[in-house]
């Protein structure tokens, strides 16, 4: 679980340095999209880790895991927000200024699928939530809560590399 963790918490990163690479080769409007995008994705990294340990430390401080649940859910939908914004800007960088027969369609399907099943996987794991906390099961709630929005960020993120990869995609090598 923690190399499927770092390896969303890397794919932000590593998607701006794929775009930095090929800097040259990339429009300009397409280039500020892309930035723009992963500078949202690497916001949304920021606000989760930071989030998710104040979650945990208000827990332990208040030990009220109804709040923990509420704090959790607020935090979900400020990342998913960002998340999705910052996927159409680079889905939109992948294809602007592109005679349509380069486009890189596959490259672009497998963002837009990957960044789907993370956002299903999270309104999925919403509702398991709830339903945990509502019958009792509150310690279990916040465990899957934590487990399961690794897996459904660590998607997203990778879901958004596969976008970045799409604006480079097809563009020309760069010129050092």
């Amino acid at each position: 679980m923690q190399i499927l963790e770092g390896v969303g918490l890397l794919a932000p990163v590593a998607g701006f340095a794929l775009i930095l690479i090929y800097v040259r080769a990339i429009p300009r409007r397409a280039f500020s999209l892309a930035v723009i995008g992963c500078i949202l994705l690497g916001a949304s990294l920021i606000i989760g880790s930071v989030g998710q340990y104040t979650m945990i430390y208000s827990g332990i401080m208040h030990g009220e895991v109804s709040a923990l649940l509420d704090h959790s859910s607020l935090l979900t939908v400020i990342r998913v927000s960002i998340i999705i914004l910052g996927s159409v800007a680079l889905g939109v960088a992948g294809v602007i200024d592109r005679e349509p027969s380069s486009r890189p369609v596959a490259w672009l399907s497998a963002g837009i699928i990957l960044s789907s099943v993370g956002l299903v996987a999270n309104v999925v794991l919403s509702i398991v939530e709830h339903l945990l906390a509502k019958e009792g099961f509150g310690g279990v709630a916040v465990v899957v809560i934590l487990l399961g929005e690794s897996l459904t960020f660590a998607v997203l993120h990778i879901g958004a590399f596969t976008l970045a990869i799409a604006v480079v995609k097809r563009r020309g090598a760069s010129k050092p």
